[in-house]
């Protein structure tokens, strides 16, 4: 009798064990991928601009539909409305001119799907390009 109950406790701790390590495997496989991931944007000073770049990275077999803003001292300088294709990257470019600067930081807001809360937003400190030989700038 007791070797009996010693055989199914073993064999009951052993489907444990099992069963705790095969289950990441399976709730991994099982679980809804993230809906897209973004990558940061970047910033080239150009001669007479800068040029903000941003790349948007849709890992899912859906496309999926972004809002992109760029925005200066409360102004909108640029909406545009963009699709990125299944397992697809799109690259965001929009050209700040000197004459936009003068209204403070340059923002890039980006919206998934037409949700209120933005997915990701980018913050840069731009300064005058005064004769093209490396104004300071910051990211935040």
């Amino acid at each position: 009798m007791r070797l009996k109950l010693a055989y199914y406790a073993s064999l009951a701790l052993l489907l444990a064990l099992v069963g705790l390590t095969a289950r990441p495997w399976v709730t991994a496989s099982d679980a809804p991928q993230a809906t897209s991931k973004t990558q940061r944007g970047t910033i080239q000073e150009l001669p007479d601009h800068y040029l903000v770049s941003y790349d948007i990275v849709n890992d899912q077999e859906d496309s999926v539909e972004y809002v992109v803003i760029v925005a200066s001292g409360g102004r909108e300088l640029a909406q545009n409305n963009v699709t990125v294709n299944p397992r697809a990257h799109l690259g965001y470019y929009f050209h700040v001119q000197p004459e936009q600067l003068n209204a403070g930081p340059v923002t890039l807001t980006l919206y998934r799907d037409g949700r209120a809360q933005p997915l990701d937003q980018v913050t840069y400190h731009l300064s005058p390009i005064a004769d093209g030989n490396g104004p300071s700038r910051g990211q935040s």
